[in-house]
């Protein structure tokens, strides 16, 4: 349903822009009051403000940003109230602080599941919608596999998209940015951070575009290699990745789509994709641990690729706690971000940790025993270590290691070297060498003058017979 809606309503504006409409399962009448709630939270919030001014002077400058870019209005000619906002949806919003972001410190978020009157939210009445992207596992691991490797993200991506008008009633926010003026309301005009239909929109934007873009690379690069906003990709040249790079961007820039923030492990790939890119210090490392995440998440293990050294770490800041409970391990395991499970043997030494816990009935805010809180401590300490780790690029020193071992002259020539028990590539002229299948020498059979030229192989598709040009040895105890 979500994806016929999005076909039947989505056009493009005289600058190529997106405008969609929320897919909705329930009329927005079921909508009670929300300007209450939306006010009474906001007043909360400038009281924050006022013992915080440093957060005041980001928050403003956040909004007032949204407004000069057209992202949200002014509402003129009324005053919000109670009484003329029963068809309207006012949504409460706070800022979050992110200090590891290169461009904006604090992010205003908006709160669409708050319920109105009747008890129903914004989120409650839309469809989600289909996860329309690949997982990060399947993106990072052909991320891996390039030789030369490109990121960048889309600037302000769901903000690049513009809700149809007559939904836009339906977000609307209380807010002054000083305490003198009168409350004010205003309307935001794009597609929203926060509502339960924004991630499925924007992402089904970016897909349409690879729909409509002839260029297969193009198409598949668009379709495969973003995760949310990020563009994770590479090619085996720097001319290759240079060329699709630009080519995504300009397919991207037809829809206001501006691509960023560029990194690489290559110095003349940035050169040529944006040369202003090149002497920035803050791009020489990428946080996967904040794509596509809830911004008042904080993962403590961040999986992260350092350009310069094409590898990937981790940066931990795991604080131990005066009183350990179930609670507060839960927590600390809940923030381990390991998509590739490279760290796989901590977490389960953590679930096993938790698990101890649930047999012997902790309840969630009972200390626990000084056995386990020894145990836990101990654990922190070896996550601590996680940080010295660099994990490097394995699809290439891979590829180098194939390439290398089927380079090997004696492998390309018949030899009397082939006895049952060994492990041999299969030729197939249809395939490259790369793609060669695995076997193993079964028996061998002499020729009519005593020659042996011919194998009996097993392989995964059953047993099979070629003769010995046909087959490639691996001297595995070489290496």
């Amino acid at each position: 349903m979500c994806e016929q809606h999005f076909a039947e309503t989505t056009v493009r504006n005289s600058d190529g822009a997106f405008v969609v409409k929320m897919p909705f399962k329930e009329d927005p009448s079921s909508l009670g009051h929300s300007y209450v709630n939306a006010r009474n939270r906001f007043l909360s919030l400038e009281r924050r403000f006022k013992h915080d001014p440093s957060f005041h002077s980001k928050y403003n400058d956040f909004l007032r940003e949204y407004e000069r870019l057209g992202h949200m209005t002014l509402d003129t000619g009324c005053t919000p109230s109670p009484e003329n906002s029963k068809t309207k949806y006012f949504i409460p919003h706070h800022g979050v602080i992110r200090d590891s972001s290169t461009t904006t410190k604090l992010r205003v978020v908006f709160d669409a599941s708050a319920p109105t009157s009747t008890g129903v939210s914004l989120n409650d009445i839309q469809m989600v919608g289909p996860v329309v992207q690949d997982d990060l596992f399947s993106i990072l691991t052909r991320f891996r596999q390039h030789k030369y490797v490109v990121s960048g993200d889309v600037e302000k991506m769901y903000r690049g998209i513009q809700l149809s008008p007559d939904q836009r009633s339906l977000q609307k926010i209380v807010f002054r940015f000083d305490p003198s003026e009168p409350l004010r309301s205003y309307t935001l005009n794009t597609v929203t951070y926060g509502t339960a239909s924004a991630p499925y929109l924007a992402t089904k934007c970016l897909v349409s575009l690879a729909d409509n873009t002839e260029d297969n690379r193009v198409k598949r690069a668009i379709q495969r290699d973003f995760y949310v906003d990020d563009y994770l990709s590479g090619g085996s040249t720097i001319s290759d990745t240079v060329d699709i790079t630009k080519a995504v961007r300009s397919v991207l820039s037809s829809a206001t789509f501006n691509l960023r923030k560029w990194r690489s492990n290559n110095v003349e790939i940035l050169k040529q994709i944006n040369s202003e890119v090149v002497n920035n210090n803050d791009n020489n490392t990428l946080q996967f641990s904040e794509h596509g995440l809830n911004p008042a998440q904080s993962k403590t293990l961040g999986l992260n690729w350092v350009c310069d050294s094409d590898s990937l770490t981790y940066t931990i800041n795991i604080t131990s706690a005066n009183k350990v409970t179930k609670r507060h391990i839960l927590s600390v395991i809940s923030q381990i971000f390991d998509p590739l499970g490279l760290v796989g043997p901590c977490v389960v030494e953590a679930k096993i940790l938790m698990q101890r816990l649930w047999l012997n009935k902790y309840d969630w805010d009972d200390a626990v025993s000084l056995e386990v809180t020894d145990a836990n401590i101990t654990s922190l300490d070896r996550w601590k270590r996680i940080q010295y780790i660099r994990q490097h690029f394995w699809g290439r020193f891979h590829n180098e290691y194939t390439s290398l071992l089927q380079a090997k002259s004696k492998w390309l020539n018949s030899r009397g070297e082939v006895t049952p028990g060994s492990l041999v590539l299969i030729k197939d002229k249809t395939t490259p060498p790369l793609l060669w299948s695995l076997g193993r020498v079964t028996k061998t059979y002499p020729g009519v003058d005593g020659v042996t030229r011919v194998a009996e192989l097993k392989t995964r598709r059953g047993t099979i017979r070629r003769a010995f040009n046909c087959i490639c040895p691996l001297p595995i105890e070489d290496f």
